[in-house]
């Protein structure tokens, strides 16, 4: 899994589906695809069909469809591209 921490706490999701995120860098057997989409504790986790193993250097872009990810004063999370994932394996 990974979650992904905003500058603010994330406390609205809406209209989330897994293909708003792909996971690039170098992953070993191949960058797993998103699974599912939910909150925990303010941050944003992806499930991921495919584990991160250590040494990998594996990396998130999001990309907002009908995806409503907002933080407390309504905020939405902008889309981002490749970035960097600290791998805690």
């Amino acid at each position: 899994e990974i979650l992904i921490t905003a500058s603010a706490n994330i406390e609205t999701i809406g209209g989330v589906v897994p293909g708003d995120f792909t996971i690039g860098g170098t992953v070993t057997g191949g960058a797993p695809t998103v699974n599912t989409v939910a909150l925990d504790n303010g941050k944003v986790k992806l499930t991921l069909s495919g584990n991160i193993s250590t040494g990998d250097t594996p990396n998130v872009t999001f990309t907002q469809s009908t995806t409503v990810l907002e933080d407390p004063a309504g905020q939405q999370l902008n889309d981002f591209t490749a970035q960097s994932v600290t791998n805690n394996v």
